[in-house]
């Protein structure tokens, strides 16, 4: 008797690769950042930190040096391009500040 043929076996079809991610530049996400956090009015004092547990060790201390080395590696991601506008977007901060301290007392 004839043996029937079987099937033939599906071919596997890759899917299209996702396109690439776009990073925002800094200048988009920090007025992203800044934006979503006047709208839900976040301030620094109520930011909270994660209390550690009983056997979690104590957070680093934060020494001078490490404070310089923080600065030097922003400054240098810092282009000519996002400066105007990451100062524009800090004077307006500090002007909204001062108004909001001068219309309390």
């Amino acid at each position: 008797p004839p043996v029937a043929a079987a099937p033939p076996a599906p071919v596997a079809v890759a899917a299209p690769a996702p396109p690439p991610m776009q990073v925002p530049s800094l200048v988009d996400a920090f007025a992203a950042l800044l934006s979503a956090e006047q709208r839900v009015g976040l301030t620094p004092s109520a930011a909270t930190a994660a209390r550690p547990s009983a056997g979690a060790s104590a957070a680093p201390e934060i020494t001078e040096e490490m404070i310089e080395a923080l600065t030097a590696r922003v400054l240098a991601r810092l282009s000519d391009e996002t400066r105007p506008a990451i100062l524009d977007v800090a004077e307006r901060v500090v002007r909204e500040e001062i108004e909001r301290i001068k219309s309390i007392g």
